[in-house]
């Protein structure tokens, strides 16, 4: 019988196989491939420089101590929400609003079930946070990664691609660029955004929560004036946001944490229904408009 920490390892390597496929049908595993690496990165230097949370390295397959896992998960998160707000035609800023939204969403369900895995989380917050165990912080950074991963990604990828339809490169190539400059550049901002959250909040509770409600607030304005476009997202990254969601959603149950949290039960289901009106949605609309209508491929 395979262990959670097994199982979490086969789950990150199946569904960051999903996304892997799609990226290598689009053309688009430099950003793909970054976000493992910058998953691994960002986890490193948020451990190093805030020391609030630790890994049990020992029962994962890890670099540097940080599990292997966890650069595959981001990576899923990212590439699923980037291929979204694509799909959506969310242009430039707000697609990294939306994005930094997408990955909030998947956090809230799993962070605080991973934290109560036995005999000993996939991570362990010291101290505990306010939200189920898990720090206010923590979804700030969530937050931040989404958005400027995605809005470095960007500024950088419109500047490679106009040089390299300048110069005849390969659109792949140009696209190679921005995501190096992307795994540097944003790397270091988050470290700059994680300290300003330290700095501004200062322990506080409120104050936590008023940032971390700010920030969502103005992503979700800029998000709904993007005129977005809904259309069926791509069907391999919705997979494995699905995947993501039931497993922890069944570690939950497995561990009898809804009889003590049934909040949290709520939470997740809701943001599974969240999950839903993103990836599903859609379909049924455009279906309804259109019966004809045929969805698009994976």
């Amino acid at each position: 019988m395979l262990s959670p920490y097994a199982s979490f390892e086969l789950l990150t390597v199946v569904v960051a196989g999903l996304c892997g496929v799609h990226a290598y049908r689009t053309r688009d595993l430099p950003f793909f491939g970054t976000a493992v690496v910058y998953g691994v990165v960002l986890e490193k230097l948020v451990v190093l420089g805030f020391e609030d949370y630790t890994y049990p390295a020992a029962r994962f397959v890890d670099v540097a101590g940080i599990p292997l896992a966890i650069g595959l998960g981001w990576s899923v998160v990212l590439y699923a929400g980037y291929e979204t707000a694509r799909r959506w035609e969310i242009d430039p800023p707000a697609r990294a609003a939306f994005v930094a939204l997408f990955v909030l969403h998947v956090d809230l369900a799993l962070d605080a079930v991973a934290i109560r895995v036995q005999p000993v989380g996939f991570w362990t917050w010291t101290p505990a946070g306010e939200y189920f165990g898990v720090p206010l912080g923590n979804f700030f950074g969530w937050f931040a990664v989404g958005f400027l991963f995605v809005a470095v990604y960007d500024v950088a990828l419109g500047r490679a691609a106009t040089a390299a339809w300048s110069d005849g490169v390969d659109e792949v190539r140009a696209r190679a660029v921005a995501a190096a400059v992307t795994l540097v550049a944003a790397s270091a901002l988050l470290y700059v955004a994680m300290f300003a959250w330290d700095v501004v909040t200062l322990e506080s509770t409120l104050r936590k929560a008023i940032v971390l409600g700010s920030c969502m607030v103005a992503a979700g304005i800029a998000v709904a004036r993007s005129n977005a476009s809904l259309r069926q997202p791509a069907t391999l990254p919705s997979l494995a946001v699905f995947l993501t969601h039931g497993y922890f959603l069944a570690a939950l149950l497995w561990l009898g944490v809804h009889r003590t949290e049934p909040f949290l039960l709520a939470m997740s289901l809701a943001m599974l229904g969240v999950a839903a009106a993103l990836h599903v949605a859609p379909v049924v609309l455009a279906r309804g408009r259109s019966p004809e209508a045929t969805p698009e491929t994976p």
